[in-house]
């Protein structure tokens, strides 16, 4: 007898997991004639603030983009392709339903369909835009969070202390020496010409006239008067 099957912890948390996306993808799920959800020509994009998506329908024989839209955050976007060619017109006869819905489950915003290529010249191109991006009706932040990233870990060339050098003397620079003039000759003055006014001649000194000798004078001896003659 074969023993009775055990529902382990795993087993729970996986069919947990298992419920809760299910929840989540009837938010963007839709029943529509055109729309089968075992069609395999179908796709769903949804835009979240960290992944805003633009869908573009593209023709591959020429490059054209047919068909583009940008998802708004918190919307989803279901495509059907269905139709094939005409003999006439092989890869012209397919057409593309769209649907626009709120995630949320609040109803669906905007329909349509639209002719396309065929699935052999049709090409589904996915952008993605500038992340933060808020939902359409929310006032935008002046400054959108910062999210903080913990410092790298240290490595092994970091850790290591370097090695102390011991400081050097600060060494001024010595004047240089002060330029010596440089010597300039004088500029010529120039003087406009004189004239000389004439020079009239002098007259001649009279010669020195020779002062008379004086006369010698008589000794006072020779002029006494003679003795008187001895008396008897």
């Amino acid at each position: 007898m074969r023993p009775a099957h055990r529902a382990t912890p795993n087993t729970h948390l996986l069919t947990s997991v298992l419920i809760g996306a299910a929840l989540l993808l009837t938010g963007c799920s839709l029943k529509l004639p055109y729309f089968d959800d075992a069609a395999d020509d179908q796709h769903r994009y949804t835009s979240t603030p960290w992944l805003p998506q633009t869908v573009t329908i593209v023709d591959t024989r020429t490059g054209e983009e047919v068909w583009t839209r940008d998802v708004p955050v918190g919307r989803c976007l279901i495509l059907h392709f269905a139709g094939k060619g005409t003999p006439e017109k092989p890869y012209d006869g397919s057409t593309m339903h769209y649907v626009l819905k709120n995630v949320r489950g609040l109803g669906t915003e905007e329909k349509g369909r639209v002719t396309v290529p065929t699935l052999e010249v049709r090409r589904v191109d996915v952008s993605y835009r500038d992340t933060p991006e808020d939902p359409p009706g929310t006032q935008p932040q002046d400054d959108p969070p910062q999210f903080l990233t913990p410092p790298p870990p240290p490595s092994e060339s970091d850790s290591t202390p370097e090695p102390m050098t011991e400081p050097q003397p600060v060494t001024e620079p010595e004047p240089e020496p002060a330029a010596e003039p440089e010597a300039t000759e004088p500029e010529p003055i120039e003087t406009e010409p004189t004239e000389e006014a004439p020079i009239e001649p002098q007259p001649a000194d009279p010669e020195p006239t020779p002062e008379p000798e004086p006369e010698p004078q008589a000794d006072p001896i020779d002029t006494l008067p003679p003795p008187p003659p001895p008396l008897g």
